[in-house]
């Protein structure tokens, strides 16, 4: 039976071959041109972390399934890592905004993996025969090779990182405890991102990543505590400046 055999090819490695790594995007005709390594950006970080070995796990665990199983059986071997991987895939997505080249394709992806595991715990068969087609899934394998490459060379940590220039037009901002926003120009020789640390908590970056020149904001909530810090950290490439808020405690 030839949906059957679909299937088969999946649990064996048709989906498989490709290396085990979190699939992100790198076919969307609007960010088509591959970013220069960034192995310190916010995606890496995810690539590299929690998200991305969940989405190894599941690429591991469907490629152990035996593919002589009678097809309901398959069918349920393939439901929890199928679940995981679409779980992982949208996790990833939304981490990986500040990177466009590849938030489009992972968002593509993430679309795919997630009918595919809805089709699957539910038994949808003419789904499932639909989204398996030779065509569409050697569509989609090559789409995440292609990611799987693409990320494996933005974030290799042994890739030489050329610097891009990176300024701002202020490091620091003395807030009062009262609500504000301050705006932070950028001046950039290439795309960058600005990513609130952890130290931040209600404090809040809009507008924080840029293809060149261009700005983002840090909001400061009113204050009824303590003094508290948040810094915000600039990368572009190879470079990163930092920007410091300190904002007042309550009067």
């Amino acid at each position: 039976m030839k949906f059957k055999r679909t299937l088969a090819a999946i649990a064996a490695g048709a989906v498989i071959a490709v290396p085990l790594v979190v699939p992100n995007e790198a076919s969307a005709a609007k960010n088509n041109t591959p970013p220069p390594p960034d192995p310190n950006s916010t995606f890496c970080q995810m690539y590299n972390g929690a998200v991305g070995q969940s989405v190894k796990e599941a690429f591991t665990a469907l490629m152990s399934i035996d593919e002589t199983l009678p097809q309901d059986e398959l069918i349920n071997q393939l439901k929890a890592p199928l679940t995981q991987l679409a779980t992982g895939l949208a996790e990833a997505k939304v981490k990986s905004k500040a990177t466009p080249y590849f938030a489009s394709q992972l968002k593509e992806q993430s679309a795919y993996w997630s009918k595919a595991s809805k089709a699957v715990n539910a038994g949808k068969k003419l789904t499932m025969a639909k989204l398996f087609s030779e065509k569409r899934l050697n569509d989609e394998v090559q789409k995440a090779m292609n990611l799987m490459d693409a990320s494996e060379k933005y974030c290799d940590t042994n890739a030489s990182v050329t610097p891009i220039t990176l300024n701002l037009d202020t490091t620091t901002w003395d807030a009062s405890n009262n609500k504000g926003t301050k705006v932070v120009k950028v001046t950039s020789g290439g795309p960058w991102t600005a990513v609130p640390g952890s130290d931040c908590g209600p404090i809040k970056v809009k507008a924080g990543s840029g293809k060149g020149n261009g700005q983002f904001k840090v909001v400061v909530p009113a204050n009824s505590a303590d003094a508290r810090t948040c810094t915000v950290t600039v990368t572009a490439g190879g470079s990163t400046v930092e920007f410091k808020v300190n904002q007042a405690a309550k009067a």
